[in-house]
């Protein structure tokens, strides 16, 4: 927004003269201006942070606070300036949630600080860089699950009658049987 405005009013400077402005002063204009830009956060962060947002199975809905981001595999734009609880949920497992904090990045101890980066939180990163999480099937027991091999077995025909019905594919159905042997073999 601040670039915008700058480049705005370079770009009209010469209508409120009265005679053309010299192209020298005009390049000299520029060149001190993206001088100062370039070391603005505001210009090589921006606002948000692209946090990849992957999950095991795909599928799941991502969202942060009210807000629906999408459906995993995706990019969460979230501010840079805030803390966030990410929750991801899908139907038949169990919603896992993930902290995301910001923390000051180099553009906050910058000798020449612009009060805009601070303002819409340039001036700050998050703490994770990607997210990814392998979701609990709600199928997969609780507690001390030794000598119980035949709630194994009739978890195991579910999860096959569910793939035969439809209701999930090979990719889940693979994932939800290796989930079950992981759980009863511990």
């Amino acid at each position: 927004m601040a670039t915008s405005y700058l480049i705005f009013i370079l770009a009209n400077l010469h209508k409120q003269r009265k005679q053309p402005m010299n192209p020298i002063l005009k390049l000299s204009f520029l060149a001190v201006l993206i001088g100062l830009l370039a070391g603005c956060a505001t210009v090589t962060k921006g606002p948000k942070q692209a946090i990849p947002v992957t999950s095991e199975p795909a599928g799941a809905h991502v969202l942060s606070g009210d807000r629906v981001l999408g459906v995993t595999p995706m990019r969460a734009y979230l501010a840079r300036n805030q803390a966030h609880t990410v929750e991801i949920e899908k139907a038949g497992y169990r919603p896992q949630s993930i902290e995301v904090r910001p923390y000051p990045n180099e553009a906050a101890s910058a000798y020449v600080r612009f009060g805009f980066d601070r303002m819409i939180g340039a001036n700050h990163d998050l703490d994770v860089t990607s997210i990814h999480v392998e979701l609990d099937p709600d199928i997969l027991p609780t507690g001390d699950v030794r000598g119980r091999v035949r709630e194994l077995a009739a978890k195991v025909v579910e999860v096959d009658t569910r793939l035969h019905n439809g209701e999930i594919g090979e990719a889940e159905h693979g994932y939800l049987i290796r989930r079950l042997v992981k759980a009863y073999g511990h």
